[in-house]
């Protein structure tokens, strides 16, 4: 990849050909980019003579470098990293309803809360690298024993705990071991080698040095993408190892071959820079059901299409309608209250889980599933009560039977002794 001679005051090279194990260390596998303000997704192949790469970054994300009219450098918005993972609401129930004990639910919970105590006890270095800026080196400061002693520090772990707490209490979010459970941009299996149903996941090692220190993954593992509100949003697909894909690491590869494409059955995901839930804890793994049938987001979609050229004033007019209806919130709220009273699978349940995707995609269709009056009256069929777990202080509480009210009721009484 190279930039005009116009551009180069905007930008500058990163790696050469001198240095390529640092620009793949870089780059990782995939990159989500930008050029001229078209989103793309660019990943490695294997094939390209590398040492007649160069590659060229903004030095800086701001308005005035990164819209220039005239730029033509690639800018990296974000690259395919090392995430850990943290469950939320939807995902906890898509597992509960897929067959995962409560129990087992339960017990990572208390994981995760009795990593907190220890964290108060001993010098938790880990749980400040995740919650504070690196601008400490935290590494270094393991070898005092008595950090957790000292009053900035101190502090530091108290709020960094009250943070979690409130985390894990109002939106379920528990930590997933980093060895078994990642966050990871999904690309497609260019190679053709990938079967329906079959992943390939090579993943680096984060207590490792070694960037270049990477496992693959193999055997049944469960994948989703937030928002997941349908049954089918959250598959068990078969992690194999393949040859031809080994160039690959951080990043999940699905294949191109079956009746529709793995990612779109997952939320309706279509690869433009998703990123994915990849768990193969076994604990969290569904191998007693099916995958559920994946909804088909892309009917009953009314593309708006006009007989004339577009002006500013309907660009204005699509920024001010996304402002005025964005319903995520409003439409998540509900389907959590209706997949607690009526469940997961009931039909108006079900309904909710596709508007709720189909309005994550109002900014680019310009379609929203549900007007005003209708979330209204979805609204009032529910009465004035809502679960124990959603914490409405406009409408009367019940005790929820779900996952999800036993897990609010395990942290409610945690946090009154």
């Amino acid at each position: 990849m190279s930039t005009p001679s116009s551009s180069r005051s905007y930008c500058k090279p990163q790696y050469t050909s001198e240095n390529v194990k640092d620009a793949v260390a870089a780059c990782k596998s995939g990159s989500m980019t930008s050029i001229q303000a078209a989103k793309t997704f660019i990943c490695c192949n294997s094939i390209l003579h590398i040492f007649r790469c160069v590659l060229w970054s903004c030095p800086s994300m701001s308005m005035d470098t990164r819209f220039l009219k005239y730029t033509k450098c690639l800018v990296p918005s974000d690259l395919s990293i090392l995430g850990r993972l943290y469950l939320n609401k939807q995902v906890i129930s898509l597992l509960s309803y897929r067959g995962i004990p409560d129990s087992k639910l339960l017990v990572l919970q208390n994981k995760n809360f009795l990593w907190l105590l220890k964290s108060l006890i001993n010098t938790s270095i880990e749980l400040l690298d995740e919650k504070v800026v690196s601008v400490f080196p935290l590494e270094d400061l393991t070898s005092y024993t008595e950090l957790c002693h000292e009053p900035f520090f101190r502090q530091l772990i108290l709020n960094s705990c009250l943070n979690n707490v409130h985390n894990l209490k109002m939106r379920a979010h528990i930590q997933i071991d980093k060895s078994k459970a990642r966050y990871m941009f999904g690309i497609i299996d260019e190679y053709d080698v990938l079967e329906y149903g079959q992943v390939f996941v090579q993943y680096s090692n984060m207590d490792s040095k070694n960037l270049f220190n990477t496992t693959v993954l193999t055997g049944p593992v469960t994948i989703t993408k937030n928002p997941c509100h349908h049954p089918g949003d959250l598959r068990t697909f078969n992690a194999v190892d393949r040859q031809e894909l080994r160039h690959l690491h951080d990043c999940i590869v699905f294949p191109a071959k079956g009746p529709r494409p793995d990612p779109n059955e997952i939320a309706r995901s279509d690869l433009d820079g998703d990123e994915y839930t990849v768990i193969k804890d076994e604990d969290l793994v569904p191998l007693m059901t099916e995958n559920a049938m994946p909804y088909d987001y892309d009917a009953g979609i009314r593309q708006e299409k006009l007989d004339r050229p577009i002006t500013k004033s309907d660009i204005i007019g699509v920024v001010l309608n996304i402002c005025e209806q964005d319903n995520i919130g409003r439409l998540s709220n509900l389907h959590l209250a209706y997949s607690d009273k009526k469940g997961l699978d009931h039909p108006e349940t079900i309904l909710i889980a596709a508007g709720i995707s189909k309005e994550v995609d109002a900014v680019k269709t310009g379609y929203h599933p549900y007007t005003e009056y209708e979330i209204i009256q979805l609204n009032k069929a529910l009465g004035n009560e809502r679960p124990d777990h959603m914490e409405c202080k406009s409408y009367k509480s019940y005790p929820s039977k779900t996952i999800l009210g036993m897990q609010n009721n395990s942290n409610t009484i945690r946090l009154r002794y």
